[in-house]
């Protein structure tokens, strides 16, 4: 990957998983046949978005959203709206076709579709999405669309901000463990409040064992 500041004829070393993938190119076989590189399966269309809170997206036909963890709710806006993008898809269960993006943070459409940027932690948040989509034979392509045009993925990223913040106290919950456990799943938990791995969430989350989608 080349820097700004670099000129084009600069050699850079290249990260040994990323070398590896390259070595077929390198086969007169290879070069050789033909290559598919535009994709030519379906084309879904998704619009997503993130607000401090949690994440919203939706196609024409299918909608989900969830609230942050302690650790994701401490990251930058920019990289909420990435994960917004892979926790979107991740609800969609895809497989080999094309995805077209409409968001509203330039950072983050100009990230996923040049696969750079400058922040360490936005090209981690990058790096996770396209490894993603890589293992389910996904493109995709992110367009800029004003907030104003995005506002049911807007709304989605901003449910149920009463209902999911109490939680029991851990105090409790270590009485109800010595008194009635080992407990196996969480009833009507979120990412948030769960206090088991497996948890039922009352809200669309790619992670709980059974939502409500």
């Amino acid at each position: 990957m080349l820097s700004d500041h670099l000129h084009q004829d600069t050699l850079k070393p290249l990260p040994s998983d990323l070398a590896k993938h390259l070595q077929p190119w390198l086969l007169l076989k290879t070069l050789a046949s033909s290559h598919l590189f535009h994709h030519s399966g379906d084309t879904i269309y998704l619009w997503t978005d993130a607000s401090l809170f949690g994440w919203g997206g939706h196609t024409l036909a299918h909608q989900a959203s969830g609230i942050w963890d302690t650790n994701e709710s401490s990251l930058h806006i920019k990289c909420l709206e990435v994960q917004a993008v892979l926790h979107s898809i991740l609800s969609l269960n895809l497989t080999g076709c094309q995805l077209h993006l409409f968001i509203d943070n330039r950072a983050a459409q100009f990230a996923i579709n040049k696969l750079r940027c400058k922040s360490t932690s936005l090209l981690k948040e990058i790096s996770n999405l396209n490894r993603y989509l890589c293992s389910r034979k996904l493109l995709i392509k992110a367009f800029r669309i004003s907030t104003l045009l995005n506002s049911r993925a807007d709304s989605l990223s901003r449910l149920a901000t009463t209902s999911t913040k109490w939680s029991l106290p851990e105090q409790i919950f270590k009485k109800i463990l010595t008194w009635r456990g080992p407990l196996e799943i969480d009833l009507m938990a979120t990412r948030k409040n769960k206090k088991l791995p497996l948890y039922i969430s009352p809200y669309p989350d790619p992670q709980a064992l059974v939502s409500n989608r």
